[in-house]
């Protein structure tokens, strides 16, 4: 289904006014729909979260006929989620909870076809985002993973990385991270291998070189 783009922003018009309601709505159904959603607010200025969620709906509102500048702005977003510790289920709450509330608000205005088209949106927002977010998630994983040597200080970003961002991968992303990291592992292993091996090598070396020289004597 095509976007109609003069329909979700005449109907975000209406809304635009009471805006601040309506975010603020949005929140009180998400703690009351999803308490699991709480915590990721415990430390979070709300204030700022409400200003930024305002301000995130304006900008997609105002560039969904904008697609390079509307991917740009949605894949910063998602990339910036990362960090919020958001995965795919919590997509899916915000979801819901955006068209409740809209639902709220627009009364008898919040036709099927509204309804549908708002999802639409919210869908397509939602996706931009997750590409964005995979994206970072990878990245901060090769990063590590990457690396000559994995020291002590990395446990944490790989902890946060593979078991709390994977499960809301797909199943070939956390492969191939899994690729990733089994590799820099086992060419851990390997030097490690090479490195005790020279080291006995040389110690035989020595000790043999030290019996001649005592023979000789």
């Amino acid at each position: 289904m095509s976007i109609n783009v003069t329909m979700i922003r005449e109907s975000f018009a209406t809304a635009k006014p009471i805006i601040d309601q309506v975010v603020a709505r949005f929140y009180e159904n998400l703690a009351s729909d999803f308490p699991e959603s709480t915590p990721l607010f415990a430390k979070v200025d709300m204030v700022k979260q409400k200003a930024a969620l305002r301000q995130s709906l304006i900008a997609a509102v105002d560039n969904l006929d904008k697609p390079e500048i509307l991917s740009k702005f949605l894949l910063g977003l998602g990339e910036r989620h990362v960090a919020y510790g958001a995965v795919d289920l919590h997509y899916s709450w915000v979801g819901q909870t955006l068209l409740k509330t809209f639902g709220q608000f627009f009364g008898a205005a919040w036709t099927p076809e509204l309804s549908s088209q708002w999802t639409e949106v919210y869908g397509v927002i939602a996706d931009v985002m997750k590409k964005g977010a995979l994206a970072a998630s990878t990245a901060q994983v090769r990063s590590i993973s990457g690396r000559e040597r994995l020291t002590s200080n990395d446990t944490p970003a790989l902890i946060t990385a593979i078991e709390a961002e994977v499960p809301a991968l797909s199943i070939a992303i956390r492969e191939e991270i899994r690729l990733v990291v089994r590799a820099t592992v086992l060419k851990q292993i390997k030097a490690e291998v090479k490195k005790w091996f020279d080291e006995e090598m040389h110690d035989i070396a020595r000790t043999a070189a030290e019996e001649s020289t005592r023979k000789a004597g």
